[in-house]
């Protein structure tokens, strides 16, 4: 396996348009052009896996975040993965070993794996905040300090 972590990187920020606060934060290596076949197929990947992984994400009350790590043969076949929960422990760490078992990943296209190599890492955190439940109170809260 190639691993790129000694590479210096730059955290790309990815708002999700759903209104529960869902945010993915992907890291891709610093050299990286996101216009590039592999910037592209990367942001598409995540994107599948982001709106998969929502869905459980948000059925939870409380704070999520997870470290993924999977690769990618050519085929767009997942090859390994590695999570490592932050917080929500091992349910968050399975619902997105569910999810990226169960996606359909497209083909890596031949461009991207020139640039980035064979397998294809993907790699990122996923967090969940979930909104409060009482809005009205913690802004009455505030108020009186």
């Amino acid at each position: 396996m190639r691993h790129l972590a000694a590479l210096p990187t730059i955290l790309i920020c990815v708002l999700s348009n759903l209104s529960m606060g869902y945010e993915l934060r992907q890291e891709v290596p610093a050299g990286a052009n996101v216009n590039s076949a592999s910037g592209k197929y990367n942001l598409r990947v995540h994107k599948m896996l982001e709106e998969d992984v929502a869905r459980a994400f948000s059925t939870q009350a409380h704070r999520l975040e997870v470290d993924y790590e999977f690769y990618l043969d050519p085929q767009g076949r997942v090859t390994s993965i590695m999570t490592n929960a932050k917080a929500g422990g091992q349910w968050a760490e399975q619902a997105i070993k569910h999810s990226i078992r169960a996606l359909k990943f497209p083909p890596v296209p031949a461009q991207a794996l020139k640039e980035w190599g064979s397998p294809f890492r993907i790699y990122g955190t996923m967090s969940w905040d979930p909104p409060p439940l009482y809005p009205q109170h913690r802004d009455s809260k505030k108020k009186s300090k």
